[in-house]
């Protein structure tokens, strides 16, 4: 699952990285990259819109600078053995790719499936694992001769689905008479999603994002636990292998204790579920974060703390009559 740069032509992209090391990030989308024998395929969420780039070498470029090759290559971009939902888009993750033509050298590559861009993105809309396929063919400045077609460079892709969080309680609500006082009311949750790929120490892993709000007797409400995010392997833990992908319904708690005496209504609330595929490859898609939620009306659960009462001595009232 570990992730490099594509070619180092991807370098070119000016992607920015993130913290770890392994995933890197930019605003269109994610970089993902080539895997070396042994390693496992480049993960991405669907839904993502990914960049990808590859680049010429050098006896190319110094061929180009002479002007015995045209300016610059053309490459032909494939899909191989997917789910199918896949779209190419240029780099910018919006435009077309631009066909090659006859404007580039001496050829006419018009209608042989080769394009100009060396950087690209795709759209992947369904879950499954494919292969991405690249050729490079250089194009010829000098009449009778013809540009040379490269080998095939190849990356596995394997697109898996967006993590889930919910309540692990059929009517979300808990407590009662003792609540206060009982060892702990630790928050039940069920959740699915991707193993951590980073150290969970580094923040990698499922994140799941609550608040918890804590209304008195007197009906005054106030934070007593502000937004917070727990991840995998710290705050909370899912048992996920590190590099497991698809992880089914898995049922996990959240800590949580009312201190003795804080008689009252906690409210908590899911707010956000991410693991590291989907915040490297998500992260320009408004609100993916809120994706893997319930409805909205099922995003909080009640914890009642109730006083048992504190039964008064007996009065003699006035007579009836008198």
């Amino acid at each position: 699952m570990r992730t490099k740069n594509l070619f180092s032509g991807l370098l070119m992209l000016a992607l920015s990285t993130s913290a770890f090391a392994q995933l890197t990030t930019t605003h269109v989308a994610n970089s993902t990259d080539t895997t070396t024998a042994g390693e496992k395929p480049t993960v991405v969420t669907v839904g993502a819109r990914i960049p990808f780039a590859t680049e010429s070498s050098t006896p190319i470029w110094q061929l180009q600078a002479q002007g015995v090759l045209a300016s610059q290559s053309v490459w032909k971009w494939q899909i191989t053995n997917g789910p199918g939902g896949t779209t190419f888009y240029a780099a910018d993750g919006v435009s077309a790719l631009t066909p090659a033509t006859n404007d580039l050298g001496v050829e006419d590559l018009t209608g042989l499936g080769f394009v100009k861009d060396s950087a690209i993105s795709i759209d992947f809309q369904n879950v499954g694992t494919l292969d991405l396929w690249v050729t490079e063919r250089t194009v010829s400045n000098i009449s009778g001769i013809t540009g040379c077609e490269g080998d095939i460079e190849h990356l596995s892709v394997q697109v898996v689905n967006a993590p889930t969080v919910a309540f692990n309680d059929a009517d979300r609500i808990m407590g009662g008479c003792g609540a206060d006082a009982a060892p702990n009311n630790d928050i039940p949750l069920t959740v699915s999603g991707n193993g951590y790929f980073s150290a969970p120490a580094s923040g990698g892993g499922l994140r799941i994002t609550y608040k918890i709000d804590y209304t008195n007797l007197a009906g005054v409400t106030t934070p007593e636990v502000p937004t917070t995010t727990v991840n995998d392997g710290d705050e909370i833990t899912t048992g996920w292998a590190q590099f497991s992908v698809n992880n089914g319904p898995t049922n996990i708690v959240i800590p949580f204790n009312i201190s003795n005496g804080n008689f009252g209504t906690y409210t908590v609330t899911l707010e956000a579920v991410t693991d590291e595929v989907s915040r490297k490859t998500l992260d320009a898609v408004p609100g993916y974060d809120t994706q893997g939620l319930p409805v909205v009306a099922q995003r909080t659960l009640k914890i009642y703390a109730l006083p048992t009462p504190n039964t008064q001595p007996i009065k003699h009232i006035q007579n009836i009559g008198w």
